[in-house]
């Protein structure tokens, strides 16, 4: 993502780069349940594991005589903001914030997800993997779609609609019926979670262009270690709740954090925003200084 928000510095091309980016993430994550439950009901776990190493292998070869090694070096003369300082400021750490909660969310779901299925509608054990297909499907066109809509200034609200939008998937869930009702409400999380992320990775190298030298390679990687510090506690969180309370409990915590969350996200939108006025000001003049000196002018005479 730091080579993406390298090569394309235009905001919208910025946007639908790594949206595509995210966009793939989520096929691959709503192809992994389908494939490894299928795989393991009629294949086996071994075929399952050794066809995907195969995949794997394959494409990493590919892309080394691909792409190739080389190291480039960096002739700009600007050294780029460090970890600690990008950390330092407070909009970079909302930011942050909510990638954590995106990944509590995920987490969550996918460590407790599967028992409450098992434990309530007993499905086919193919059928398991299928139950987080809609939920990943809808996560990855999200977050490639959002980056291709025209949102002017109100770009930065839509992280914030979002979480709404996450809050209603998790508080519908346990009152599903069926095994295929479940479709819906992770549907509606999986919109809702794609929405933050489409928006707040690129926006995270807008961030470092505004306030900070540009680096972007340690603004993605902090991003990449607040997704995964989400993931590895939300199934420690949501399984304790679990055990102590029950499953609609462990969805309903989670809407709340999301909701409590949820106003923190205007602080960044509203500096984006005032930092966007004068760029747009400057354009026009700029624009308006262009114009042709030879058109013909007004005679009031």
């Amino acid at each position: 993502m730091s080579l993406l928000a390298r090569t394309y510095t235009a905001k919208n091309e910025r946007g639908k780069m790594i949206g595509l980016c995210l966009g793939m993430i989520g096929i691959g994550t709503a192809a992994g349940p389908p494939y490894g439950s299928v795989m393991n009901a009629f294949a086996g776990k071994a075929a399952t594991f050794l066809t995907l190493a195969g995949i794997i292998a394959s494409l990493g070869i590919f892309q080394l005589l691909y792409t190739g090694l080389k190291i480039e070096k960096n002739n700009e003369g600007k050294r780029p903001t460090a970890i600690w300082d990008l950390l330092k400021d407070v909009y970079i750490l909302i930011a942050l914030g909510a990638l954590v909660i995106v990944g509590l969310l995920f987490g969550g779901i996918n460590g407790t997800f599967t028992s409450w299925l098992i434990g309530r509608f007993n499905p086919f054990k193919w059928q398991l993997g299928l139950a987080y297909l809609p939920f990943s499907a809808a996560y990855g066109l999200t977050a490639n779609l959002i980056n291709f809509v025209p949102l002017m200034s109100w770009r930065g609200l839509v992280p914030i609609l979002g979480f709404v939008v996450s809050c209603v998937g998790l508080i519908s869930l346990p009152f599903s019926s069926s095994f295929f009702a479940t479709f819906g409400s992770t549907l509606v999380l999986g919109f809702g979670t794609g929405l933050t992320d489409g928006i707040i990775f690129p926006d995270m190298a807008t961030l470092v262009d505004i306030r900070h030298t540009s680096g972007y390679g340690s603004i993605y990687a902090l991003a990449d270690i607040a997704i995964n510090v989400g993931l590895i506690a939300g199934p420690f969180l949501a399984s304790g709740i679990v055990r102590v309370l029950s499953f609609p409990w462990a969805m309903w915590i989670l809407a709340i954090i999301c909701f409590v969350y949820t106003p923190c996200l205007i602080a960044p939108w509203y500096m984006m925003k005032q930092h966007q006025q004068p760029t747009e000001e400057t354009e026009i003049l700029l624009n308006g200084s262009r114009r042709p000196s030879n058109q013909p002018t007004s005679n009031n005479n």
